[in-house]
């Protein structure tokens, strides 16, 4: 109808639709919230198959191990058999629905009125089994409890508490039944109290004692289902605004790096220019001046490149350019470009590699930055004349690379920090170990070994040096 302003107001029933109705996004769903029908179908026929296994044991059980008289387990046995049959329709049904990445609404269609019905008929064969089983005697009965968790959670409030109605009038009419004497009830002897029918007094108690049990159960169920579904709508739009951050963070990491490689590639070269006196003598200071700032241009270099390798690490189709490489000439060709660096501190160098070649498959570059990252770390924190051991064994079906040091070592409290973003560990000063950097050549290590299916390790002691490694998983060549 409409307002005095010319408005239409909505009516008090159709808000009440709108509440038992509405889906996570706020739209009007014809069965249900979720939209991953199969799945719940697939879970539902899981359980469907349990169960028939569960009748046609507890029945064998009853009567040759517990020795109940008067069960009929033929009857509970072909009840199992059908539910079982049931089964398999819907699990020819929904089985490539699920597999399958396209998902059609004709195909959602079937699946809800497949779930609807297996549903329906489940309380259909609770009711038969119940009947079976000594009526309202049995203590089966709160099974009917299950069927209205299942229907609450599956389904809308408004659904749910439709299926609750159903399944009440079903035990209603099973109760009343009973005490009337519409049908014949069979009482096994030693599996419900009594042989009698019912009276009209314990009928009518249990009939209520069961409807409130039923209603408070789908009461509870659908608000506990919408207070979860309202904190996994919250967790979706939390996860939509963490991507476009993080997505802007790359965005803006590209930016910066591009725009500031050129210029500092550029002071580096007019300082350089500078200490070599082609803009005139310079005097010893001043020497010590530009010294100085072209240690820090290229500690800024270095700490751009570690942002690049960052940059690189997150892009999620980088794993596509994976090939098969042998690492043993990986590691032969870094210790052979880096003879001037470990030289420059008089280090001990040993290169342990197996003589069958290792081959691994994922990209070259990154994996030879990693051992990179973990050979420059062991040459600047062990003192002068120290000790370096490289080593390259097979383990099991990984790969694994070790580079030991015997320089400062590091605590046990300060190990868990060690591949974090952006950590530097406060080292005691020790001369000539310089211990400025990054904080992300270890994260990146990290990120490239586990991108691989890798797995990154530690051990050190303090003041005895450490030894940092990596597994990576290994191509059979037999």
């Amino acid at each position: 109808m409409a307002d005095a302003g010319g408005k239409y107001s909505e009516s008090l029933l159709s808000k009440i639709i709108r509440f038992f109705l509405r889906d996570e996004e706020g739209s009007f769903p014809v069965f249900l919230h979720s939209l991953r029908l199969e799945d719940q179908l697939y879970d539902l026929t899981i359980i469907r198959f349990f169960v028939s296994f569960l009748i046609i044991a507890g029945s064998l059980f009853a009567k040759y191990i517990l020795g109940i008289y008067q069960l009929n387990h033929h009857a509970l046995i072909l009840l199992a058999i059908i539910l079982f049959i049931a089964n398999i329709v819907n699990f020819v049904i929904v089985f490539p629905v699920r597999k399958s990445k396209e998902k059609t609404t004709s195909y959602r269609f079937l699946l809800s009125l497949v779930l609807h019905l297996s549903i329906a008929t489940d309380f259909i064969f609770l009711v038969i089994a119940l009947w079976l089983v000594g009526g309202v005697y049995s203590p089966f009965q709160t099974f009917f409890i299950f069927h209205v968790i299942i229907a609450s959670v599956l389904f809308s409030p408004l659904i749910a508490f439709i299926y609750t109605i159903y399944g009440y009038t079903l035990f209603f009419l099973l109760a009343i039944g009973s005490w009337k004497q519409w049908f014949p009830t069979v009482f096994p002897v030693g599996a419900v109290p009594s042989v009698e029918p019912p009276s009209g007094t314990y009928t009518i108690t249990v009939v209520v004692v069961q409807g409130l049990l039923f209603f408070l159960t789908a009461s509870l169920t659908t608000h506990l289902m919408y207070f979860l579904r309202e904190g996994q709508r919250q967790i979706v739009r939390i996860n939509k605004d963490l991507e476009r951050l993080c997505d802007q963070r790359k965005g803006f990491l590209q930016i910066a790096l591009h725009n500031l490689r050129a210029p500092v590639s550029a002071i580096s070269m007019h300082l350089q220019n500078l200490l070599y006196g082609y803009g005139g003598e310079l005097n010893d200071t001043q020497k010590s001046w530009v010294q100085r700032s072209l240690t820090r241009i290229d500690e800024l270099v270095a700490f751009l490149h570690d942002l690049e390798n960052l940059s690189v690490m997150e892009n999620a189709d980088l794993l596509r350019e994976a090939k098969e490489f042998d690492i043993n000439t990986t590691i032969e060709k870094i210790i052979e470009e880096n003879q001037d660096l470990l030289l420059s501190k008089n280090h001990e160098v040993k290169v342990e590699l197996p003589e069958r070649k290792i081959i691994v498959i994922g990209i070259q570059r990154l994996l030879r930055e990693a051992i990179m990252n973990l050979l420059t770390n062991a040459i600047k924190y062990t003192p002068r004349n120290g000790k370096i051991i490289i080593r390259l064994y097979k383990q099991a079906s990984y790969a694994r690379v070790e580079v030991e040091d015997n320089g400062i070592g590091i605590s046990p409290g300060d190990i868990p920090k060690l591949f974090r973003e952006f950590v530097r560990l406060k080292q005691q000063k020790i001369e000539g170990i310089d211990t400025t950097g990054s904080g992300l050549g270890l994260f990146i290590v990290r990120q490239v070994v586990e991108s691989h299916g890798g797995k990154v390790f530690v051990k050190s002691q303090l003041g005895k040096g450490s030894i940092f490694g990596f597994d990576l998983p290994v191509v059979d060549k037999r």
